[in-house]
């Protein structure tokens, strides 16, 4: 008999304390979008491409948390590329104009907005909370489509904004993910 993964197995309390930190980061980094674009605008694509590698960072910790699910793999991986994008753009700023890098981010919402409902599916049955996730992937798919539409022509405040929108939005389904969930009655 194999037994399914979940966040209530024994490593669960652990994987609750280790997301704890994960929120966090996610809560500040959604903040910080939504009050630099104001401050950083001449430092354009400085700011997009630390968002970027914040972004990764954050995301390929989350992904390592939830490490019992096979879909942390695909995760991990799409994070870590995200996260090493923004290190190379910091690192060689002028090898990546905020173009590119909108276009970066762009599919990072898409992607993302799509693997978080796909992972709130999964979690569906064994997670009472589970909607508060796949809430967040829809935020974060129609920022991704609000971007799409607006560029090239989106600022990159408006830009700051939106993700940072999404940051907060990840870090409250995760926390109501982490604090209130009930394992559904089988």
């Amino acid at each position: 008999m194999t037994k399914r993964a979940s966040l209530s197995d024994r490593q669960g309390e652990r994987r609750k304390r280790d997301l704890g930190w994960v929120i966090s980061a996610y809560a500040v980094l959604g903040l910080l979008c939504l009050l630099a674009p104001v401050t950083l605008a001449p430092a354009a694509p400085v700011f997009v491409a630390v968002m970027m590698l914040g972004w990764g960072g954050l995301g390929l910790g989350s992904a390592l948390v939830m490490r019992p699910f096979p879909e942390y793999r695909p995760t991990a991986i799409g994070f870590g590329v995200l996260a090493l994008l923004g290190l190379g753009f910091v690192l060689f700023p002028g090898h990546g104009d905020t173009a590119l890098q909108t276009m970066i981010l762009v599919a990072a919402f898409l992607v993302g907005g799509i693997g978080e409902i796909f992972f709130a599916l999964r979690l569906s049955r064994d997670i009472s909370t589970w909607p508060w996730l796949a809430i967040s992937g829809v935020v974060a798919l129609v920022m991704g489509f609000i971007v799409l539409v607006y560029w090239p022509d989106l600022p990159t405040g408006v830009l700051g904004v939106l993700s940072g929108l999404n940051f907060l939005s990840t870090a409250l389904a995760l926390y109501v993910l982490r604090r209130w969930h009930q394992p559904d009655a089988a």
